[in-house]
């Protein structure tokens, strides 16, 4: 029979439940939950997460199959945090070279942080960095996380991406108040001409959404 210790709590989890759900909104918690089942799931079936969530497609021959269409996957993000030194053309250039290796891996989809820098426009150019790297068919997106004071900083970046030929799918939490994300999503001009904006883990609630 397998032993169990119950001795100190190990250093790598030094932060308690129940304080975590105190200090993390609900979806935060809700997802790592679920992420940790999934991986574990996947590792008891020796399989990865993104075949357990989406599995390759049958080899069978039959009928039935065939007049199935595929199903549709979800891309996966590969996470990008540049550097942000007052070198921008030096930002620009570690961030191709990271995303061309996340590409190189298998991901199809890159998430980029932005908003931590003075001028938004030098994320625009580090994206248009990026973009360059990978090509015109990996899915690029943007996560601000609120960074930007003001929707005047977050209109800027979303008009330097558009004239550099980013092509975002999206940004993530462009306003410091998700209540001026409508008015940045007509400022740059919505899925016509930048991209789309989307929300984060901050906002969980159905009626906490129809607020903003």
């Amino acid at each position: 029979m397998q032993q169990v210790s119950h001795g100190p709590a190990s250093s790598h989890c030094p932060l308690p439940a129940a304080a975590a759900a105190t200090l993390l909104p609900p979806s935060l918690l809700r997802f790592g939950l679920e992420s940790a089942l999934l991986s574990a799931l996947a590792a008891s079936l020796h399989t990865s997460v993104t075949d357990l969530l989406a599995p390759p497609p049958s080899t069978s021959s039959s009928s039935s199959s065939a007049a199935t269409p595929p199903p549709q996957l979800v891309r996966i993000n590969g996470l990008l945090s540049p550097p942000v030194t007052a070198d921008v053309a030096a930002d620009a250039a570690a961030a191709a070279a990271a995303a061309a290796a996340l590409v190189a891996s298998g991901y199809t989809a890159i998430k980029v942080k932005v908003a931590r820098r003075p001028d938004p426009a030098a994320d625009a150019a580090v994206l248009a960095a990026v973009r360059a790297a990978v090509g015109p068919h990996v899915g690029l997106r943007a996560d601000a996380n609120r960074g930007w004071a003001g929707l005047e900083a977050a209109a800027a970046f979303g008009a330097a991406a558009a004239a550099a030929g980013v092509g975002l799918e999206y940004v993530e939490e462009p306003t410091a108040d998700p209540r001026d994300m409508a008015a940045f999503y007509r400022a740059t001009g919505g899925w016509g001409r930048v991209c789309a904006c989307v929300c984060g883990g901050g906002l969980y609630a159905p009626a906490q959404i129809k607020r903003q």
